[in-house]
């Protein structure tokens, strides 16, 4: 009101940027409250914080903008970590705001909580299940077997070494 309140200029003060201030129509600078991990105030003079958008988290308080989720990770709205994708998905992308993000590892590989990108069976293993999680998933060929390469998906792809000949029950 132009005859109460602030008798001088400084006295009307905006909450800095990562700050807003709840209380209607109040320029008081101590009232001020950081925005809270998961939320965000672009500028000066906000009245509340904003959630973080999908797709992006803010993992400290008082920030002025939230950050891309990583690889590996989604971030619902409000995040304040990222979400690893689970166990035997992966993702190679970021910004991802849903776990449906996480695609599901092919056969002949594996993927640890929060993958970026899944990890291929090693030469002289095989795996044939979709999904796979831990490193054991992989299986040995049979003794003086091996495989031409990684990422193999069948037993069928187990060839003997050198002049031996490979024989399944």
């Amino acid at each position: 009101s132009p005859t109460e309140g602030a008798t001088n200029r400084s006295a009307c003060i905006l909450c800095a940027p990562g700050k807003a201030n709840p209380i209607p129509g109040s320029s008081n600078a101590s009232k001020c409250r950081s925005c809270l991990r998961g939320s965000f105030a672009a500028s000066a003079g906000m009245g509340h914080c904003v959630p973080c958008l999908a797709g992006t988290f803010a993992d400290r308080s008082a920030q002025t903008a939230c950050v891309e989720c990583r690889h590996g990770h989604y971030c619902p709205r409000g995040s304040s970590i990222p979400s690893p994708c689970p166990m035997g998905t992966a993702l190679n992308a970021v910004g991802a705001r849903a776990v449906d993000s996480c695609i599901t590892v092919a056969a002949g590989y594996w993927a640890s909580l929060g993958s970026r990108t899944p990890t291929p069976c090693g030469i002289g293993t095989y795996n044939a299940l979709l999904g796979q999680n831990h490193p054991t998933a992989c299986r040995q060929c049979p003794l003086f077997a091996t495989t031409l390469g990684t990422a193999a998906t069948n037993l069928s792809e187990c060839v003997c070494m050198a002049t031996l000949e490979l024989t399944v029950n």
